[in-house]
């Protein structure tokens, strides 16, 4: 009986010890404060990832802006094509460009993770990969529905002969 209390303790400790290191990262945060919200990226009210990096006199938050800027002129030919990660060099730190259409979407760099993560620059990536990929269906279909951009077909009247 003591094996297994001490068995679920020791679980318990790890899995706090790794929700702890993970939630310092440039992780979307699960109760972000008002800063970390307007830091982090979100496609359909999902997270995707919250930026940190503050370039020439472009702050995080105006970084979002940009993206959500670039996300709302996207058209439904841009959606249909598959995301892409290209690894860049800018302001001498490494970072990761995310294309769609061979449009930029964003840039996540070096800066982006915090100090104390233990994700490499690549296996963040590869998590906002992960979370856009499955939030582009939803935008895309969205596209198609809302009728702002694409208008659904009418359809064509039937007639009856009888």
């Amino acid at each position: 009986m003591n094996k297994v209390v001490l068995s679920l303790i020791s679980s318990l400790i790890v899995s706090v010890f790794f929700l702890s290191f993970s939630a310092i990262s440039a992780e979307p945060r699960l109760e972000p404060t008002e800063q970390e919200r307007a830091r982090t990226v979100y496609i359909f009210h999902q997270p995707i990832v919250m930026l940190q990096a503050k370039f020439g006199f472009t702050t995080p938050e105006e970084r979002v802006l940009r993206i959500r800027d670039t996300l709302r002129n996207f058209t439904q030919e841009d959606v249909r094509e598959p995301l892409k990660i290209i690894p860049v060099t800018r302001y001498n730190q490494q970072g990761r460009l995310f294309v769609m259409n061979a449009k930029p979407v964003m840039l996540l760099t070096e800066s982006d993770l915090d100090e104390g993560d233990d994700l490499t620059l690549d296996q963040a990536a590869q998590r906002v990969l992960a979370r856009m990929k499955r939030s582009v269906p939803c935008f895309a279909t969205n596209m198609t529905l809302s009728g702002l951009r694409f208008p659904l077909r009418r359809p064509r009247p039937v007639s009856w002969h009888g």
